[in-house]
């Protein structure tokens, strides 16, 4: 089945999307505001925050086609065009980086400045990460990351500035991409089963076009064999009526 030039410019679209929205929120976190005790520290993190995030972006991402029921009561199938699934072992880098990147950049400066925007970045930063982990299909790892930023946040910030910092807005991201992947999903299924529908009439009207065909074949071939064979029978009648007696004596 070859790609769909629209799909492909639509994950196209959205992968440059979630490249320049996290190599943003990178930059902001270099705009430092107040004293950083560890920057090594800062940095390292900010670095793994981007290496994993291009990975869970980047790593065997090509749409798939997967067998959908056709729901027409056949037993064929259609194919389906879906996002490729996170491979675990991203998955995994990616609890670990919900876990490790907001503790390390709270560590790596003062506490004085736990709640400057430069430091708060991981919030909406691991929100992000784990909207594309949504999106690359993995549900169960998205809102287990979301448990452990908010776990991480309530430690270092308290739970009132996690919350009015980023958590809320993480989290509605987090939901809205699953919204969202359900509706693309429904509206997918909703279209592969039309395309289904098509070609099955598409293919039954091809049949009964090529059964009448076959028909008018048979019928002149019926014809070409029984036409001789009739003209010869009717002549015969008509001659065998002109030789009778009645015939000859009038």
């Amino acid at each position: 089945m070859g790609a769909d030039p629209m799909s492909g410019r639509i994950h196209a679209g959205l992968t440059i999307v979630a490249v320049v929205f996290t190599t943003y929120l990178v930059a902001g976190a270099l705009v430092w505001t107040g004293p950083v005790e560890q920057p090594i520290v800062f940095i390292a993190a900010l670095a793994t925050y981007l290496a994993t995030t291009w990975l869970c972006i980047f790593w065997d991402a090509a749409p798939r086609t997967r067998p959908v029921a056709s729901g027409t009561g056949g037993g064929d199938e259609d194919l389906l065009r879906r996002g490729g699934e996170l491979p675990l072992w991203a998955c995994v880098l990616a609890l670990a980086a919900a876990a490790v990147v907001p503790a390390a950049t709270w560590y790596a400066v003062a506490e004085t400045a736990r709640l400057e925007p430069f430091a708060t970045w991981s919030l909406g930063g691991i929100g992000a990460l784990l909207t594309i982990v949504m999106v690359r299909r993995r549900v169960i790892v998205a809102w287990a990351g979301l448990v452990i930023l908010a776990i991480s946040a309530a430690a270092w910030i308290g739970v009132v500035g996690a919350l009015t910092l980023g958590l809320v807005g993480a989290v509605v991201w987090v939901v809205t991409a699953q919204l969202l992947m359900a509706l693309v999903d429904r509206a997918a299924v909703d279209t592969a089963e039309l395309t289904g529908i098509q070609r099955r009439s598409s293919e039954w009207l091809a049949s009964q076009d090529g059964r009448r065909r076959e028909r008018r074949v048979r019928v002149q071939q019926a014809l070409e064999v029984a036409g001789p064979v009739l003209i010869r029978t009717i002549e015969t009648v008509i001659l065998s009526e002109l030789l009778l007696p009645g015939h000859a004596n009038s």
